[in-house]
């Protein structure tokens, strides 16, 4: 089993906007789409909300969790800011006061992933 999780970032309340984050988030679907070997793909574009995406990253991993993982895919496409050697990907509602609860953390993303321990793992961000 092939997972791939896509996320494009177009608007944001209070960083600047990037209009096509949503062209390429778009265009990974298609591409990821066309591959034929992705059975569970989780898309976002237009609720791109740390509050919405994290919760239902947790979901589609748990329930995926022990079941032989082939390759999970990750794609990240938006503004992302590094502090402290931790990369924080924003969401469209980051508070740069706030980045840690806010954005979606880099070490969130690989330990939640780890758990699911797949053969392969691909991020591009």
């Amino acid at each position: 089993m092939n997972i791939a999780i896509l996320i494009g970032v177009s608007k944001y309340s209070t960083l600047s906007q990037l209009p096509t984050c949503k062209i390429d988030v778009r265009k990974m679907k298609e591409l990821i789409k066309g591959t034929g070997k992705f059975s569970e793909i989780l898309f976002f574009e237009d609720d791109t909300d740390k509050y919405l995406i994290e919760p239902l990253i947790k979901d589609l991993l748990n329930k995926y969790k022990g079941q032989g993982i082939d390759e999970l895919f990750f794609y990240y496409s938006g503004h992302g800011k590094t502090i402290n050697e931790e990369l924080y990907l924003s969401t469209s509602t980051t508070d740069v006061e706030r980045l840690s609860e806010t954005c979606l953390s880099n070490s969130w993303l690989d330990n939640i992933f780890r758990e699911l321990n797949p053969k392969l793992m691909v991020k591009l961000i």
